[in-house]
């Protein structure tokens, strides 16, 4: 993984980093804007908890100037440390003209209201940021009401729970939860994400473009999502290969009541293997290995608890060689998880790491 990391950085042109000051909100910056405003590159803007009603944007304007990188984190995690909109017609997060180095770590984004591209996270402006450990939930937008990602950008979306944003955008591929040009998404929740009843890609909707890293989606949750048509995962033609790895398409509806799960403009373009899919045979296009079609057995759909129980056939049946796969899991356990100590851990399928304690039981 750090090897990959590393060859990305080189391709992004991302210099060595050296962290600089802590600015600290509230207590130097009463908003999470001032801070990002007074920061110089490589600073941490730390964010105590506390529902902040503000939008931000992180900026290294114009692209291909000095890199204006900075680190934002919330002190006391996703669940207590809310950026809300407060129903602003913009998105809750900007980036633009950033590279690897800037990072948005450990925050409920919400509340957007957006009437163009990204309602929770826009990426814009050949930007490349990670987006780790969030919650991105109820906004609306037009294209990708989670995150957009334009043109250009190649973003890192890890270990987030993107759930109930809406896109109302009307014939097209909308991306109710991540709509991409190129991405890395892996790690994440993608669940309970809607469009507009002519459109598709209720969950994930990817286009591959020429000249940039190609798309990769490893070991994510897509659930529960709901578009006129494919409701769980859409790529579009590319010129690249669209990896896909590791990850749980279920439960996913069209808004007139029938399963929806991928569907991809163009096969040739997309490997496809080692994922739970909601249709006969694991593997629509019949063009990859270690598919299988079994329900996850995930703990309660209706309470929105993804984690894998018992009884899933998801564990120990992804693969360990999948591209961008993170260290730990959605509540930050290990990935693979060694429950075994007499042979190698096998990855599952899947954001969550099935270990027995405390939540992944029956």
């Amino acid at each position: 993984m750090l090897r990959e990391l590393s060859a990305l950085a080189l391709f992004l042109g991302i210099p060595a980093v050296a962290h600089g000051n802590t600015l600290h909100v509230p207590a130097q910056y009463p908003t999470i804007q001032e801070a990002i405003d007074a920061a110089q590159a490589n600073d941490v803007v730390l964010v105590a908890p506390g529902a902040y009603y503000e939008t931000i944007r992180f900026h290294g304007w114009p692209p291909g100037s000095a890199p204006y990188d900075i680190e934002i984190r919330s002190s006391g995690g996703k669940e207590v440390t809310i950026i809300d909109a407060n129903g602003a017609s913009m998105p809750v997060v900007t980036f633009q003209a950033v590279t690897r180095a800037t990072i948005l770590e450990g925050f409920t984004l919400t509340n957007a209201n957006h009437g163009l591209w990204g309602g929770g996270v826009l990426v814009t402006d050949q930007s490349s940021p990670v987006i780790e450990n969030n919650i991105i939930v109820d906004n609306t937008d037009s294209y990708g009401a989670g995150v957009f990602a334009s043109s250009g950008c190649y973003p890192l979306i890890s270990n987030n729970v993107i759930k109930h944003n809406y896109a109302h955008i009307t014939h097209a591929a909308a991306g109710g939860g991540i709509r991409c040009w190129s991405a890395v998404i892996t790690g994440n929740v993608v669940a309970y994400n809607t469009v507009h009843s002519t459109s598709w890609g209720g969950g994930i909707c990817c286009y591959p473009e020429s000249g940039m890293p190609s798309p990769i989606i490893t070991n994510n949750t897509i659930v529960g999502n709901i578009a006129g048509g494919t409701a769980g995962l859409r790529v579009e033609t590319g010129n690249t290969t669209t990896a896909i790895t590791n990850n749980i398409i279920w439960f996913n509806r069209l808004t007139s009541g029938g399963v929806s799960t991928i569907s991809f403009q163009d096969p040739s373009t997309v490997s496809f293997d080692y994922n739970c899919i909601e249709y006969p045979g694991g593997d629509p296009y019949g063009i990859g290995t270690g598919n299988i079609d079994l329900d996850p057995v995930l703990s309660n759909l209706t309470n929105e608890d993804f984690h894998l129980l018992a009884a899933s056939p998801c564990r120990d049946t992804g693969s360990n060689a999948a591209p961008e796969m993170t260290p730990t899991d959605i509540d930050g356990e290990p990935r693979p998880y060694e429950r075994c100590p007499d042979r190698r851990p096998v990855v599952d399928m899947g954001a969550d790491e099935f270990d027995g304690y405390p939540a992944d039981k029956e």
